[in-house]
């Protein structure tokens, strides 16, 4: 079992993983190298589909605006569905069944058929689940701002959990990989920028701290 642990999330986000740390003592430090602001934004006229890509997609919208009750919603999945369904919605589409995000992002294609749909996202967003829709039929708002904080770390790791791409760019800014050190991609994307650093990580399957969990029994 490994003794030291990173993982890119604030440490209020991570108490489970926290749990399982402590259990098989193995020394966690969770800390997010993004910064988070609010976007003026405003809604087109009409949509048939909202999606959510994550739950802070989800906050910002609902600090300014309310999901339109004839508007069906759609979810990428896990954490964002839990708080929709928390929040008394309906989820039409959840993608937490589908699959890595590209498979989900073919399935949310499938489902949408000929609808509009609208996506809130960060200003440094990929746009993964959209980019395969047509030009009219995927709007973005951006209803957050994301930026970039590099920090100095003084502890290395025996193994490293980076959760997006920008963690990825924000820790890579001050820090570098110790060559016995293990690295695991929070998804493809992750994985993606990873490999522009020239470091081959672990991908989840299921980016999950269940799944992350059970990745980490194994080492």
């Amino acid at each position: 079992m490994i003794k030291s642990l990173f993982i890119s999330k604030h440490s209020s986000e991570v108490l489970e993983l926290q749990q399982f740390a402590d259990a098989n003592e193995i020394q966690l430090e969770a800390k997010s190298f993004l910064k988070f602001s609010p976007v003026d934004f405003t809604l087109p006229s009409s949509f048939d589909v909202i999606f959510f890509g994550s739950p802070r997609a989800l906050i910002f919208y609902q600090s300014r605006y309310s999901i339109p009750q004839n508007v069906q919603i759609a979810s990428v999945g896990g954490k964002t569905t839990t708080l929709l369904r928390s929040m008394g919605y309906n989820v039409a589409f959840n993608g937490e069944n589908h699959g890595s995000i590209s498979e989900v992002a073919k399935s949310f294609q499938i489902w949408l058929q000929d609808r509009k749909a609208l996506f809130p996202v960060s200003t440094k967003s990929l746009g993964t689940i959209s980019k395969g829709l047509p030009y009219d039929q995927a709007i973005h708002v951006e209803c957050y701002k994301t930026e970039i904080v590099p920090l100095k770390l003084d502890t290395e790791f025996d193994v490293y959990v980076f959760t997006s791409p920008s963690n990825v760019e924000g820790y890579f800014g001050e820090n570098a990989i110790p060559e016995s050190s293990a690295v695991i991609a929070w998804g493809e994307s992750t994985q993606k920028k990873l490999d522009s650093f020239d470091i081959v990580p672990i991908t989840l399957d299921e980016p999950s701290l269940q799944h992350l969990q059970e990745h980490l029994s194994k080492m």
